[in-house]
């Protein structure tokens, strides 16, 4: 049995690891976001969907980009980092097990205060008045999440395979969901899962 000395150098190395990989994932999105803002057609796409005028999507297009640089900043937060630590990077089976309650506060805690996750509007019955800003900000997420899981899993799924999985328990607004549809379908035009650029 480890002693208490030694659990908490575990503890260590599982906080930088997941401070790592906090970082990574912000970056990520950081990348997808700078690829998906680069293609010019995303102008056209969110003025289709929604009627907007062009100084409205260059409007939404700063915004997001604002947004992007404070992605998941709060997962570094005593509310959140060492619940989401235990969750995703614990020492063993039973301390995650034991940080069920606390994660789900921290989850909470998450959703409340990055903007970009679909459950807050769903759960306050505002999903059609999401802003475009935090859908976009949504797709880079998923993106970079299925590019992670490309890199270091193997796992050759993208955005688009990933939502049309769990399209059915994903609540959006009408708008909101063609916004989802049109934008992922128009990244991998362009880019591929690993987020390196397809050869059109």
């Amino acid at each position: 049995m480890a002693t208490s000395r030694e659990l908490e150098l575990q503890a260590v190395r599982k906080r930088d690891e997941y401070r790592i990989y906090i970082n990574n994932h912000i970056k990520n999105v950081q990348f997808v976001w700078r690829n998906l803002h680069a293609i010019d057609k995303l102008k056209s796409v969110l003025t289709e969907i929604h009627k907007f005028t062009l100084d409205e999507v260059m409007n939404i297009l700063n915004t997001t980009s604002s947004q992007v640089m404070e992605h998941d900043s709060s997962k570094f937060s005593k509310a959140e980092f060492e619940s989401y630590r235990k969750n995703f990077f614990p020492i063993d089976d039973a301390e995650k097990e034991d940080n069920v309650q606390n994660f789900e506060k921290a989850w909470d805690h998450h959703k409340n205060h990055n903007m970009h996750h679909w459950d807050w509007w769903a759960d306050n019955g505002h999903r059609e008045t999401m802003p475009i800003s935090f859908v976009l900000e949504m797709c880079a997420d998923w993106i970079a999440m299925s590019m992670h899981f490309y890199q270091e899993h193997d796992n050759k799924e993208n955005a688009i395979e990933w939502y049309e999985k769990n399209k059915h328990k994903i609540k959006l607004g009408k708008k909101q969901e063609e916004t989802v549809i049109k934008v992922l379908a128009l990244y991998y035009e362009y880019y591929n899962t690993d987020g390196s650029t397809r050869k059109l």
